[in-house]
């Protein structure tokens, strides 16, 4: 058996453990903010993370609403809803998304809610 040892790491005052699943977290990508059309309980937006090359991709399994869209995204797409892609972070990992999930703060990074809020969109 090989031993694995798991350590923590702080990332932008965050504290990010390494994922055991079979996810690369040290691989260049794509964060995503999806706004959506109408709240699912209480959620607006969606941040994900795709692989370079594989954003649009992602998007479409998420618009299919199968079994590899998220959960929230799905139960969105099945209550008639749609997404708008509202911003994207480039060559950035997963220990990024985490960051910005873990700051719960979406709409506050969302251009299309800080326009309708009547707050600069830089």
């Amino acid at each position: 058996m090989i031993g694995i040892t798991l350590t923590t790491e702080r990332v932008a005052g965050v504290t990010v453990r390494p994922q055991t699943n079979g996810r690369r977290t040290n691989v260049p990508g794509h964060v995503y903010l999806l706004h959506f059309s109408e709240p699912v309980a209480h959620a607006r937006h969606y941040i994900g993370w795709a692989e370079d090359g594989r954003l649009f991709r992602r998007l479409a399994q998420h618009e299919a609403a199968n079994g590899q869209a998220t959960p929230l995204v799905r139960a969105l797409i099945q209550r008639g809803g749609s997404f708008t892609l509202a911003r994207t972070w480039g060559d950035v990992d997963r220990f990024f998304e985490r960051k910005l999930k873990n700051r719960r703060n979406a709409s506050q990074l969302c251009p299309i809610c800080r326009a309708a809020n009547g707050k600069d969109t830089a």
